[in-house]
């Protein structure tokens, strides 16, 4: 069976929620920023920010036959699920504490009773963070598989970047491009390097590192770089 990974959704504040959301304020992933969920990030998987008790309704892509949402952690539940003949349409999402969870379901393509059907699967996945209220900053933790990433957060929000070792290789230093916007609280280099950075004024900057081969110089080793790209809005 063919296997496809993508974040396809559309979210909408569940029904009685205040929303502050335009019609043309929805990212690439269909998660629709609002007073009740926020957009962290809309690249593989789709991340979204919101305060617990929070509640927000996932819209799962049509032409697909979908199983029931689960999540891999009690901070935020599927509190409620909508079933067509097709299989589930949609859920609720919940959020019941302080952390991160990650929704999942699999859908496989839908046809219509006679046609010929691709034997096509999809993993949808959706990383939710939620803090204690709406006004509190979050905690975005980075490895090397975000390589590339734009991440949209505000002033206060923090960046944990962790990045694993590979042989023959050296890590310098996780450095941001414009420190002035994301400041660096502490960092570590080596086979291994860490960073700890905030968010402290609005514009655009990198968090990055260089890999630099163990054996230089003299040898045909390259260069390896890391980098996320940082948007801070106010």
């Amino acid at each position: 069976m063919a296997f496809l990974l993508a974040p396809l959704l559309s979210v909408v504040p569940a029904s009685g929620a205040t929303t502050t959301t335009a019609p043309d304020i929805t990212s690439v992933c269909g998660v629709a920023q609002s007073d009740v969920v926020r957009v962290v990030s809309v690249d593989s998987p789709c991340t979204v920010a919101t305060h617990v008790g929070g509640s927000f309704e996932v819209v799962l892509r049509s032409g697909w036959r979908w199983g029931t949402p689960t999540s891999d952690s009690k901070t935020v539940i599927v509190a409620h699920v909508t079933k067509t003949s097709k299989g589930v349409a949609d859920a609720v999402l919940s959020a019941t504490s302080a952390g991160v969870a990650t929704i999942h379901v699999t859908g496989t393509i839908y046809c219509s009773p006679g046609e010929v059907c691709p034997d096509l699967a999809m993993l949808w996945t959706l990383r939710v963070i939620v803090t204690k209220d709406a006004s509190s900053p979050f905690t975005l933790r980075l490895t090397s598989l975000d390589f590339e990433n734009t991440y949209d957060v505000r002033p206060g929000d923090r960046f944990i970047l962790t990045l694993g070792r590979t042989a023959k290789y050296e890590w310098g230093e996780p450095t941001a491009t414009v420190p002035g916007l994301v400041r660096r609280i502490a960092g570590r280099k080596g086979a291994e390097a860490a960073g700890l950075f905030i968010a402290a004024a609005p514009g655009r900057t990198r968090l990055g590192a260089t890999q630099t081969p163990a054996c230089r110089p003299g040898c045909s080793l390259k260069l390896h770089r890391f980098w996320v790209n940082v948007i801070v809005t106010s």
